[in-house]
């Protein structure tokens, strides 16, 4: 979406992503919506594109720069399993330097993320409403628009309540055997890595 003043709901409102011009949506005078065109092997714009707005399909405004990126491709998440507010790592394979809406998605709510390198993000996993499956799809948007994702799924489960483990110490040396007693001690492929 584009903000701004003056548009006029007409066939000629269109926008301009370097020399390929597409139709505009009205909105209302204040907003109108373009559809980004694909980005070509030709050399007609590079990624990124000057972003212009015509109410007349002749006389153009600057209003900005579009960026196009790589599609966002999670290739791993980390834990997969976990309670509401777990903080869960995405390794992606696009690179995340320049990003600025940075969103995550489980299921249909959106969640709190942040870059932790140019290859991980960090989310937050939302509270989960009852309705929802405990099993919800995980995406992520570099735009806050559009989310993607690669059918990694995050499952819900309940804190863990600890009743007891036994021993309590053991040698330095490790390879003592640690029981742990409790509930809602759910099995994550994650543990131990």
């Amino acid at each position: 979406e584009i903000f701004g003043s003056s548009f006029i709901d007409s066939a000629s409102l269109s926008c301009k992503f370097g020399s390929v011009t597409t139709r505009a949506v009205f909105l209302s005078e204040e907003r109108i919506q373009c559809q980004a065109p694909l980005l070509s092997d030709a050399v007609v714009f590079s990624e990124a594109s000057q972003l212009m707005v015509s109410n007349n399909d002749r006389d153009f405004v600057h209003v900005g720069t579009y960026i196009y990126h790589d599609t966002p491709e999670i290739t791993r998440i980390s834990p997969s399993i976990g309670p509401a507010l777990t903080k869960v790592k995405l390794d992606v394979k696009s690179s995340l330097g320049w990003v600025e809406d940075l969103a995550c998605r489980f299921g249909d709510q959106l969640a709190l993320a942040k870059v932790l390198s140019d290859h991980e993000i960090e989310c937050e996993s939302p509270i989960q409403r009852e309705s929802e499956t405990p099993n919800v799809r995980v995406q992520i948007s570099l735009n806050g628009v559009d989310f993607f994702g690669n059918d990694f799924r995050f499952q819900y489960s309940n804190r863990p309540l600890i009743y007891s483990i036994s021993p309590r110490h053991g040698p330095m040396s490790g390879n003592t055997i640690v029981t742990v007693h409790g509930k809602s001690l759910d099995f994550s492929p994650d543990i131990g890595n």
